[in-house]
């Protein structure tokens, strides 16, 4: 049977109007509908970008403790989360499932699949202008497996 249903940990969460935060929640599959349904909607016709906020707020079945999942709710989302949301659902769209191909610097040349991860850690660097440091993020994953795809060229 295939899989319709996602779940997903933001990154930094949903601050409610209460101070509480909300970052499990669960996103389905997109219908054509879900798609073609919002292009009539005049918030979309004044600012085509609006459509994500609509598609998300269609997809996304759960939200921590949160009754209802609208629009409001998307809007609220701190822009990295809505960043994350947004890649999510075209990997589920598109690929079907949620996994990613990562690489890790520590073994060069190797492309590896990690199965249901989710981030429960990440680090961003200081960033500052005057500096010629490299940026480098990190982040911690809990998964449910982990294989490797072979070594790529480059």
């Amino acid at each position: 049977m295939q899989q319709t249903e996602f779940p997903f940990l933001l990154p930094q969460g949903y601050l409610d109007s209460e101070g509480n935060t909300h970052q499990e929640g669960m996103m389905r599959l997109a219908t054509a509908y879900d798609e073609i349904a919002p292009m009539r909607d005049p918030r979309v016709q004044r600012n085509p970008g609006y459509l994500v906020i609509i598609l998300l707020a269609r997809t996304i079945v759960k939200l921590g403790t949160l009754e209802q999942i609208n629009t409001k709710v998307i809007e609220g989302l701190f822009s990295g989360d809505l960043v994350y949301l947004q890649d999510f659902y075209q990997r589920i769209n598109k690929n079907g499932h949620s996994r990613l191909r990562v690489a890790c610097p520590q073994i060069p040349k190797m492309w590896w699949t990690v199965k249901k991860a989710y981030p429960v850690k990440w680090e961003g660097p200081q960033l500052n202008a005057s500096s010629d440091n490299v940026a480098v993020e990190k982040i911690e994953l809990v998964h449910q497996g982990i294989s490797k795809l072979g070594r790529f060229s480059g």
